[in-house]
């Protein structure tokens, strides 16, 4: 009997679901029913709008771009934007400021070699003819050994990321003790190798020999690394240079992208904080950093994964979804079987409650398998044998 209560309720649902919900306003007789069932309709069919728009927003702002095709393409890949949360860093302002002593030293060299020149002009002018020819003869005498000569044998050099590479120039010309000076070109300055720092670099040249070879050995190579180095030897009769040695890194099948956030630079009370935010977009595109992206905090690392699906699937996943939703019962829907289920049951309980008092047995059972129910209602079995008393 319960079983087909609830059947009864869900035929009358779908009978007069949100979407015939027009017929409950019809049928209802009442005022304040009409009202009722119409705000219900409205309401449902607000909703089911809202959702399809929500979904169509979503698939919109969510496009997957793809190329299907039996031959070879080059994968797609976005563009990849970032930038410093850190504008001052110690190191930039400082080396500001050793350009700026730099360009002063070199201004105060050349004003010393210009008075040094004019002094030397009124000295020749006050001297005597023997004098002059003396410094010739001493002049002769001083070069009279060759000057060094530097030369390389590979001017350009690869390495791959964290390997060990091993920079060569050969000194040749002179039997006399020479030093050698491993310099690198960083913008408008050189900087000093130091071989000092034995876990980075390694000087190695036979000194005093007719041809000896100069070597200049890196560990760790990374990108710092890389860029022009110079060969510099001088001894008591001269100096030469040699600047076109090129390192490089060689560049594997995988993409790396290395980002030094440099933290011991964070300058306080300038920026809120130190580290890097980027933000993955698509070519062309500007990229916003301030209202998207991915902050990168400094003293972890950070792995980002860029996942690209190329089936069909990805193009109707958003379709999909829309189909889904607009399938799904609405809120005002859940309420209306709601209110059909306690109704079915409410309607049942009173049933039961005003029903008369049923007896029911069980009569003889004339063959097997079948069985004969008699119900009496609030009356007693008429005896025909007996008749009227």
């Amino acid at each position: 009997m319960f079983s087909k209560r609830i059947r009864e309720a869900f035929e009358k649902f779908a009978r007069y679901t949100t979407l015939h919900g027009i017929n409950r306003i019809v049928s209802s007789k009442h005022v304040i029913g009409k009202l009722l069932w119409t705000c219900i309709v409205l309401t449902c069919i607000a909703v089911c709008f809202m959702q399809i728009y929500k979904l169509g927003v979503q698939y919109g702002s969510k496009q997957v771009n793809t190329k299907v095709s039996i031959r070879y393409q080059k994968v797609y890949f976005p563009a990849v934007s970032f930038c410093n949360l850190n504008p001052v860093s110690y190191s930039k302002m400082k080396q500001k400021a050793d350009d700026g002593d730099y360009l002063a030293k070199h201004l105060v060299r050349i004003h010393r070699k210009i008075r040094t020149k004019i002094d030397k002009q009124f000295e020749k002018a006050s001297t005597s003819k023997g004098n002059r020819g003396k410094r010739d003869v001493t002049g002769a005498t001083t070069n009279s050994h060759a000057p060094l000569n530097v030369t390389i044998q590979t001017s350009n050099y690869k390495v791959l990321y964290g390997g060990t590479v091993t920079l060569k120039c050969e000194v040749t010309g002179s039997s006399v003790p020479f030093v050698v000076q491993w310099l690198k070109q960083e913008g408008q300055r050189t900087i000093n190798i130091n071989s000092k720092n034995t876990s980075k670099y390694n000087h190695n040249y036979d000194n005093g020999s007719e041809i000896s070879t100069a070597s200049l050995t890196i560990f760790n190579t990374d990108h710092k690394d890389t860029g022009v180095y110079i060969c510099t030897t001088r001894n008591i009769n001269g100096n030469d240079t040699i600047q076109n040695v090129l390192l490089s890194l060689e560049v594997t099948g995988s993409l790396k992208m290395l980002i030094n956030v440099n933290q011991s630079d964070y300058v306080p009370y300038v920026a809120s904080d130190a580290g890097i935010r980027l933000v993955i977009h698509e070519h062309g595109s500007q990229p916003f950093l301030e209202n998207s992206g991915i902050s990168v905090a400094t003293g972890f690392r950070t792995d980002i994964s860029l996942i690209q699906f190329e089936n069909f699937l990805s193009n109707i996943g958003g379709t999909l979804g829309l189909w889904i939703g607009m399938s799904l019962i609405s809120i005002g829907e859940l309420v209306e079987l709601g209110f059909f289920l306690l109704r079915s049951m409410a309607r049942q309980k009173k049933v039961i409650e005003t029903q008369t008092t049923v007896n029911g047995e069980k009569a003889a059972e004339p063959s097997k398998g079948s069985k004969n129910l008699f119900v009496y209602l609030g009356m007693n079995p008429i005896d025909e044998g007996n008749g009227d008393k």
